[in-house]
């Protein structure tokens, strides 16, 4: 693409999008806890689950699940991961307060207002942490909402974890093959046999361990739960969601 080609790509984007600025960053091991702020972030009509695309460079978004997002003081609060590689990881990891940006969104994305109520299990990796405040933060009644997640490194998710309110969440060390996946069916099998009534399981993260899981749990469940898959990035795909 031709330096033009960008430039005239650049500024339609920016015309389709909001200006807002970094407020604050705490760094929180291979995580930052960022909040933004801007007069674009005011009135947006967000919903917990919905996504909110930052813009990085020339035509290049990536995506992020605020934990919160205050329409009327114009503020929104995310969880970025740092996976070490990207142009996402490398926002997020040189972002600092005061430094502007464009923005698009609030858009629909992970329904989570079906989980209003009722029994919850959610699943997810590090990219699905946001998502699972944002739910951790709409129900907050302990026993009814239950968390796990698969993660490279669980103790250094600790800090983050605990922050966002998910101290309490089941972590297990993600595999190099998907043998780790059977300790987390195992898992939410037994939580689900707690239920006294229909709940939800929300499946967030990885394309392949979604497939997997969602397969054996509708065989071991049956209709005991409506289990609902969002897949936030797969192998060899950039920026998806």
């Amino acid at each position: 693409m031709s330096l033009i080609a960008k430039a005239a790509g650049s500024m339609l984007e920016k015309a389709l999008m909001a200006p807002a600025r970094v407020a604050s960053v705490a760094p929180l091991g291979r995580f930052r806890l960022i909040e933004l702020q801007g007069d674009g972030l005011k009135g947006s009509g967000w919903s917990p689950g919905d996504k909110l695309r930052v813009k990085l460079g020339d035509l290049d978004l990536r995506t992020y699940t605020p934990i919160l997002w205050d329409d009327k003081r114009g503020v929104a609060r995310l969880l970025a991961w740092l996976p070490g590689r990207g142009p996402g990881s490398a926002w997020a990891k040189a972002a600092k307060a005061g430094q502007s940006f464009y923005f698009k969104g609030p858009k629909e994305s992970l329904k989570l207002s079906k989980a209003a109520e009722g029994p919850v299990v959610f699943f997810g990796d590090e990219t699905a942490v946001g998502a699972a405040a944002a739910l951790r933060a709409m129900r907050p009644d302990g026993h009814a909402v239950r968390f796990l997640f698969e993660l490279e490194d669980p103790e250094g998710a600790t800090a983050a974890l605990s922050l966002v309110g998910l101290e309490n969440a089941v972590t297990i060390r993600k595999g190099p093959g998907q043998g780790h996946l059977k300790a987390i069916r195992k898992q939410i099998v037994e939580w689900v046999g707690e239920w006294a009534e229909e709940g939800r399981i929300f499946l967030v993260g990885n394309q392949e361990s979604l497939k997997e899981l969602k397969s054996a749990l509708e065989k071991k469940l049956g209709d005991k739960a409506k289990i609902k898959t969002k897949v936030y990035w797969r192998e060899g795909k950039k920026g998806l969601d």
